[in-house]
């Protein structure tokens, strides 16, 4: 069976990926993709070598979205 994953490509209209967020840490994130039975993969703008996966309860708790 083939796993779904939703990127900005795939999906440019998702109210969480390919967006910009503020997370409990105070860093800001960005929402590279979702992928089923994992939740949001977030990747640490001022450095890209953290990510992290998060739930899709994350959204709107711990991680807000920053307005352009």
């Amino acid at each position: 069976m083939e796993r779904i994953i939703k990127t900005p490509e795939t999906d440019p209209e998702h109210h969480a990926v390919g967006r910009r967020f503020r997370a409990w840490d105070g860093e800001i994130y960005y929402c590279d993709s979702w992928e089923e039975n994992a939740g949001y993969w977030m990747t640490q703008v001022k450095n890209n070598e953290i990510r992290r996966n998060v739930s899709e309860r994350a959204i709107g708790r711990t991680f807000h979205i920053v307005s352009v």
